[in-house]
Order: C-alpha cells, then sequence, then structure tokens
C-alpha cells in the first residue's frame, strides 16, 4: 500500500519537476530570438555605413577622374604649343629672296635663347603635370581597393545576414515563442518612438535656430533704427551744410567786390575742401600778396558775418589781427555796377 501511494505520487512529481525545465527552455529561446532579431539589425547598420562610405569614395572617384581629364588637355595642349613653336628652328632655316633667289641673313639669336628659356619652362609644367597624373592615378587605385573591399564586407554581411533571417524563419516554425506577438509589437513601437525622438530632436534644435534668428533680426532692427536716426541727422546737417556754404559764398564775394576784384565769374568757395577761390584759382595758387591778403580777408569776414546771420555758433564774432599789408584791394572807380554780388553762386564740381 505505501508503494502503490508513492507510485502515485511519482509522475505528480515529474510533471512538477519538469515545469521549470519548460520554463527555462522557453526563456532560452525568448533570448535566442531576440540575439537574433539584434544581430540582423546590428548588420543592417553596418551594411548602410559601408553603403555610405562606397557612395563617398565613388564620389570622390569621379571627382579625381574628372580632374585627370583636365591634366590630359593640359597635357595635349603643352604637347602642341612644343611640336608648334620649338621643333621648327627659325635659326636653321634658309631664307632666300623670291625675285632673284639669292640666300638672305638673319639673326635670330636672341630669340632662340628666348624660345629656349621658355619650351624649358613648358617641359618643366609637363613633368609638373605628368607628375599629379601619377599622384592621382594612385589615389584612384587605391579608393577603387578601397571600395571592392567594402563590397566584399557588404556580400559577407548580407551572406550572414540571409542565414539570420532563415534562422528567425526556421525558429518561428519549430519553436512555440512565448509573447512573440507581444515582442515584435514591443520592436515596432520602440523603433517608431525612437524616430519621434529624432523627429523631436530635429525640432527642437530648429526651434532654437528660429529664435535666435528671431533675436538677431529685432537686433538689427534696432541697429536699423539707429542708422535711419544718424541718417536723417545727416541729410539734416547736410542741407545745413549747403545752406552755410551758400552764404559764406555770397558774403565772399561782396567782400571781393568792396576790394575792388572784378573778375567774379569763378570766385567761389570750395565744396570739398572749403578753400576760397579767385578768378578760379585757390588762395595758394595766386602769387600776389595783396590779392592773397584780400582773399583771406573777405572769407575771414564772410565767416564773422555769418556769426549775425545765426549760422557760426559758438563763434565768438571777434577777430584779431597782428598786422596787414598796406596792399589791400585794388584801384577801381568807386561809381563801377556793383550788381554782380547777386549773380549765380559758382559751385564746384
Amino acid at each position: 500500500m505505501l508503494f502503490r501511494r508513492y507510485r502515485i505520487k511519482l509522475p505528480e512529481w515529474t510533471d512538477e519537476a519538469g515545469k521549470p525545465s519548460r520554463a527555462s527552455n522557453e526563456n532560452k529561446e525568448n533570448q535566442l530570438y531576440i540575439k537574433l532579431k539584434r544581430d540582423i539589425e546590428n548588420i543592417s547598420n553596418e551594411v548602410f555605413n559601408f553603403r555610405k562610405e562606397e557612395k563617398l569614395l565613388n564620389l570622390s572617384v569621379s571627382s579625381k577622374m574628372l580632374l585627370l581629364e583636365e591634366y590630359d588637355v593640359e597635357l595635349v595642349e603643352i604637347e602642341e604649343t612644343l611640336n608648334i613653336n620649338y621643333k621648327l628652328v627659325i635659326a636653321d632655316q634658309i631664307l632666300e629672296c623670291p625675285l632673284c633667289n639669292s640666300q638672305i641673313k638673319h639673326n635670330h639669336t636672341s630669340g632662340v635663347l628666348n624660345s629656349g628659356e621658355t619650351e624649358k619652362n613648358l617641359q618643366k609644367i609637363r613633368k609638373e603635370i605628368e607628375s599629379k597624373k601619377t599622384l592621382v592615378s594612385g589615389l584612384i587605385e587605391t579608393e577603387n581597393k578601397k571600395v571592392e573591399e567594402l563590397n566584399n564586407e557588404i556580400s559577407n554581411l548580407n551572406q550572414k545576414r540571409e542565414i539570420f533571417d532563415e534562422a528567425i524563419k526556421v525558429f518561428s516554425k519549430k519553436t512555440e515563442v512565448p509573447f512573440l506577438s507581444q515582442i515584435e509589437t514591443l520592436n515596432s513601437m520602440i523603433n517608431r518612438l525612437t524616430r519621434d525622438q529624432e523627429i523631436f530632436k530635429e525640432s527642437m534644435r530648429i526651434y532654437h535656430k528660429i529664435e535666435e534668428k528671431e533675436a538677431s533680426i529685432i537686433s538689427l532692427g534696432i541697429k536699423e533704427e539707429k542708422l535711419k536716426l544718424k541718417l536723417a541727422a545727416l541729410q539734416v546737417k547736410g542741407a545745413e551744410k549747403e545752406k552755410i556754404i551758400n552764404f559764406l559764398d555770397l558774403e565772399y564775394r561782396q567782400f571781393m567786390i568792396r576790394l575792388k576784384y572784378e573778375f567774379l565769374e569763378d570766385t567761389y568757395i570750395n565744396r570739398e575742401n572749403f578753400i576760397p577761390y579767385y578768378n578760379g584759382a585757390s588762395v595758394y595758387a595766386h602769387e600776389s600778396g595783396g590779392l592773397l591778403e584780400s582773399m583771406q580777408l573777405s572769407y575771414l569776414g564772410a565767416i564773422l558775418n555769418s556769426k549775425e546771420a545765426g549760422f557760426a555758433v559758438g563763434h565768438p564774432g571777434l577777430l584779431l589781427l597782428d598786422s596787414i599789408s598796406k596792399y589791400v584791394g585794388t584801384l577801381k572807380k568807386e561809381n563801377q555796377d556793383l550788381n554782380i554780388a547777386e549773380g549765380p553762386v559758382k559751385k564746384s564740381s
């Protein structure tokens, strides 16, 4: 009876002992499945990086091929120049008169020397281009080898991925993996959330960039307003300056009339350097001492009169001279017409 009772219990214990074993197997199977999926993803990333590197190498090879074509064109041009200009030696040619068929002497010694120097320079340039061409060809060969190695790596990785894909298919068919659909769903959610996170990071970067540009726009707007105010002030000052110069010009001409100088058509104050002119010449160009002193006094008198007109702000309105020559002005009839002072004001170009 005791044996029978324990014999009945034995299958139950055997079943209970097998449950942890099945759970352990299922856990190992889940880990194996996850590892296969992770390995496939890593292989895909490596293939992507290799493809990207291969694309960059192909672009580099294409650019270097274009450079080689340019070198070939330059070599052809240099070779043609050498053949045309330096294969035919002018100094060795015999010149004959077309009328009497007699030989004519000619001298091309200096030209030959210069031509020889030029030919050496062209030969040097040709060697440099050939050296560059050899260097670029070597770089192209190296990059082509790298491309070939990358293609081999990609081929090996693709074969490895095919094996893993086949293992995943067999694994899914012959093995009951618990929560397989849940794992796929979670992986899909993780990938989607990862993409959303990258999009969010890029959006934040663009947002901060927009904020930076908006702050820059505000700063530039403030600078623009300040510059507009400065421009308006300069325009006002420009108009005021023109008004003052016109007043000084008129007063200067009137003072010259009072000193009996009658050539007033080219008598004015220059707008660029503010130098007084008489008869088309500046105060520095005249040699007459009396004329120079008259021009200076007329100019200074015009400035003093501008004080009374309210232009010379801050000027004391007083002029002190230590000495004045007795030769001031010219002789002129008192009843001569002085209306020329009211004529058009001469402006410098």
